[in-house]
C-alpha cells in the first residue's frame, strides 16, 4: 500500500554490510516537501470553490444582470473560491512538518491558478458560438 505523500522508496530498507540493523529513509536526510498533498489540496479547493461559484451563477441566475447589482448571493459567489483556497492552505499548513509557510503559499497559488483556469474553461464552454442576430423587421433607410 502506498501512502499519499511519500514515495515508495521511503519505506524501503537499506541494509549495510556487516550490520544487523536496517535503516529506513526516514532516519536519513529525507527532507522533501509533500507535493502530492499540496497538489491534491489545491485541486480540491479549486474544484470546490470554482465549481460551486459556477453552479450558483449558471443555475440560480437566469441571466448575468444580477451580477451587475451585487447582493448577498453575488458576493458569496466571489468569496467561495477564496474561502476554499484559504481552507486548503490551512489544511496543508497544519499537516506538514517542514517548510510550512512555503507549502501553504504554494497551495494557495496553485489553487488560485486552477480556479482561474476553471472559470475560463467554464466561460468558454457556456458561451455562444455565434452572436445573436437581430430579428428581421422593418428596415429603415438612414439618410
Amino acid at each position: 500500500m502506498q501512502v499519499l505523500w511519500y514515495p515508495w522508496r521511503a519505506f524501503a530498507y537499506y541494509y549495510h554490510p556487516g550490520e544487523f540493523t536496517a535503516i529506513t529513509a526516514f532516519e536519513g536526510t529525507y527532507k522533501r516537501m509533500r507535493l502530492k498533498l499540496v497538489f491534491v489540496a489545491s485541486l480540491v479547493a479549486a474544484v470546490a470553490g470554482a465549481g460551486g461559484a459556477i453552479a450558483i451563477i449558471l443555475f440560480v441566475f437566469s441571466s448575468l444582470t444580477p451580477l451587475i447589482k451585487p447582493g448577498a448571493l453575488v458576493v458569496s459567489t466571489f468569496l467561495l473560491p477564496l474561502v476554499s483556497t484559504l481552507i486548503a492552505s490551512m489544511f496543508v499548513y497544519r499537516h506538514t512538518a517542514r517548510r510550512r509557510k512555503l507549502q501553504a503559499a504554494l497551495t494557495a497559488l496553485i489553487a488560485l491558478f486552477l480556479t482561474v483556469a476553471i472559470f475560463l474553461s467554464a466561460s468558454f464552454a457556456t458561451s455562444r458560438s455565434r452572436p445573436i442576430q437581430p430579428q428581421p423587421g422593418l428596415q429603415r433607410n438612414s439618410g
